[in-house]
């Protein structure tokens, strides 16, 4: 077995029940990949009796830090699971969904920073009329 796989086996699985990412510039890989990305992972612990993507009844927040390096290992080891268990056409799907997702973030994020409402917390709460970032310029 290659030296970079390990048998993994969940102790508290957590499921997401959607997700978000930021990036992080408190950190940085060795490996020139840039900053890293934090995961905001939205949901509950799972249950047996769980399925799908329904709304949670609780929902808690769990954050992840990862170095884009880590990242890329990730996305690769879950397109070569999804490959080797589905098909090669799945994993294409599935970089597809990316695909169409990016661009579909793209657009919002360009939007919120139109909106002034890209740089803190207030600015998105307020419509960019309110900043605690220190900006000073607002919508017009």
């Amino acid at each position: 077995m290659p030296e970079d796989f390990r048998y993994l086996t969940p102790r508290d699985p957590f499921l997401a029940r959607y997700a978000g990412a930021a990036i992080h510039d408190s950190a940085h890989c060795g490996h020139d990949h840039g900053t890293d990305v934090g995961l905001y992972f939205f949901g509950r612990p799972a249950a047996p009796s769980d399925t799908g993507c329904s709304a949670p009844d609780e929902e808690e927040q769990r954050l992840a830090v990862v170095p884009r390096c880590v990242l890329a290992d990730l996305f690769g080891a879950v397109l070569a699971r999804i490959e080797d268990s589905e098909s090669p056409e799945a994993a294409e799907r599935f970089m597809d969904a990316v695909a169409v997702n990016r661009v579909r973030a793209a657009a919002r994020l360009h939007e919120l920073a139109e909106q002034r409402r890209d740089c803190c917390v207030a600015g998105f709460r307020t419509g960019g009329r309110e900043h605690t970032c220190g900006r000073t310029d607002t919508p017009s």
